[in-house]
């Protein structure tokens, strides 16, 4: 492709691709696509002045912003106020791009059943579908500047056995419809992850945010700037910062180039001088970007010049703001929204429960009393035991009436003691017995708080070997996970003695089986 355009002039801007990018005669009436059949059962209604990932554009006159806002396009003053909605209904539409001209908004909607490309009026009448994407989810349009062509990111299809690596590259299609080309990487092969791109105001260069291979889950710092001179198809990456380099935006007078970046655990705002290559920052925060997410509608909002180039309207801390170049001061630019949304039936089956005994679903950890006539089992957060009779079970117990979780319940040899593991959020977990006849108070036998699982005595009956943890190695995996014990304590409490430890390999020891020399138990290597 690249190999075409290599003596192209920048005027022309692509043109020799026409035929190519209009390989579908576009309809004689617009296709206005295919309605979602859902119905709203209901209508939520309600005014904002906030609002979360908002991808904005400003109408090339400088008067108007236009926004998403769950899922509908509205219109703002530059100077605030009060916006207009012009999309509606159940579809969720956003990303709206003015074209050049200012008659028109391209924007992505799901309402024909996947991520299109559509065209619509400023004033939100004459929607019509550009793409008929099924596989692909396309997102963060943006125009050349003889508003001919859109750029987007093509994202999908989803990985599979053969292809473990989902493509995100950028796609050009005409105004008029077609099937479109691969602008980039637009190599056998290749696969690159982009963010959403910017045109210099000559149609020259094409500026995104990319990182080589296919999406498979991101590192910060992977995307950067790249530059791509469509006259003869070589790329240049201008940046290379630690924090990595997003949606840039390229200046209508051709002289600045504005992108985000992580700074610390915000994203921020930097600002290039094209013709001189200085790099500083513009704006302290802006709205939090997905460069660590799955990202399927790009790794952060659209932000945009005024048409002036002496400002750039961003999204911000739930409000809509605008940095000036030259003094780098923020302001916030008001808005109310009368949010209306429709919503499907509320999916809700309320449960009664009465006042007599709560039935018990599932069991966890039954034991049985060496003479059989009792059992202890973990239900619900507690042990209990019940006494049985061949087939007949008299009524369940607790062993204890404290507070937290227990589980893990133990017999000892013979049969007069139940050990369980115990834990607290507070106070973290102990390894405990109580008499299995009920009688006196429960004891506790460890006084380290940790995670402890498995407790299982002896065949003496004098001690009981346990798995012990730290207390919060079950909140996360890496080397926590590693550093599970098996130790054994006397059945009458003390300090525990460590038997083994896991290897730098093995997720978690568990005790299976004491013997009167040794003591057997399996370990899960992750």
């Amino acid at each position: 492709m690249f190999a075409r355009l290599r003596h192209v002039a920048p005027s022309l801007f692509l043109g020799a691709l026409v035929t190519s990018l209009l390989s579908a005669q576009p309809p004689a009436t617009p296709d206005t696509g295919t309605v979602l059949p859902i119905v709203p059962e209901r209508t939520l209604r309600f005014t904002t002045d906030e609002g979360t990932w908002m991808s904005l554009d400003v109408s090339p006159d400088g008067r108007t912003i236009v926004f998403d806002l769950l899922g509908d396009l509205y219109t703002l003053p530059i100077t605030g106020g009060t916006a207009t909605r012009i999309t509606s209904g159940m579809a969720w539409d956003g990303m709206p791009k003015y074209a050049p001209d200012g008659r028109s908004i391209a924007f992505i909607s799901d309402r024909d059943g996947g991520d299109n490309l559509w065209l619509v009026h400023t004033d939100g009448t004459n929607a019509r579908r550009l793409t008929r994407e099924v596989d692909n989810a396309l997102s963060s349009p943006t125009w050349t500047p003889d508003g001919q062509y859109l750029i987007v990111r093509r994202f999908g299809p989803y990985p599979t056995a053969e292809n473990y690596l989902t493509n995100v590259p950028l796609w050009m299609y005409h105004r008029d419809g077609g099937t479109g080309v691969e602008l980039y990487p637009a190599k056998p092969n290749v696969k690159t992850t982009n963010t959403g791109a910017s045109v210099s105001p000559d149609g020259r260069t094409v500026y995104f945010g990319s990182h080589t291979g296919g999406y498979s889950g991101e590192n910060l710092g992977a995307y950067q700037v790249i530059a791509l001179d469509r006259t003869n198809g070589q790329e240049r990456p201008i940046t290379a910062g630690a924090g990595g380099a997003l949606r840039p935006i390229a200046s209508p007078d051709g002289r600045w180039l504005v992108y985000a970046t992580r700074a610390g655990t915000k994203t921020a705002l930097r600002v290039r001088n094209l013709q001189t290559d200085d790099d500083t920052w513009l704006a302290p925060e802006m709205q939090r970007d997905d460069q660590e997410g799955y990202a399927p509608n790009d790794v952060l909002p659209s932000f945009a010049f005024t048409p002036d180039s002496r400002a750039v309207v961003f999204p911000g801390g739930g409000k809509i703001k605008r940095v000036d170049l030259a003094t780098k001061t923020v302001s916030e630019i008001p808005f109310t929204a009368n949010v209306e949304v429709g919503m499907g039936k509320r999916l809700f089956h309320p449960l009664t429960l009465t006042d007599g005994p709560l039935a018990v679903t599932q069991l966890q950890g039954i034991t049985e009393r060496p003479d059989a006539r009792q059992l202890a089992y973990a239900a619900l957060g507690k042990v209990y035991t019940v006494d049985v009779n061949g087939t007949t079970a008299g009524t369940p117990r607790r062993v204890t009436s404290a507070a937290g979780r227990e589980h893990s319940p133990a017999y000892s040899p013979d049969g007069q003691w139940i050990a369980w593991a115990s834990w607290s959020d507070t106070e973290g977990g102990f390894l405990r017995k109580a008499r299995s006849d009920g009688r006196g108070s429960p004891q506790r036998l460890t006084s380290v708080p940790a995670a402890i699982s498995t407790p299982m005595w002896t065949p003496e009956g004098d001690r009981i070997v346990y798995t012990s943890q730290p207390m919060r190695a079950g909140l996360g995996s890496g080397p926590v996970a590693s550093m599970a014990e098996l130790r054994v304590v006397s059945a009458n409490g003390g300090e525990p003695t460590v038997i083994t430890r896991a290897g730098s390999q093995v997720a978690l020891v568990t005790a299976a089986s004491p013997g009167p020399t040794r003591v057997y138990f399996s370990e899960v290597v992750p």
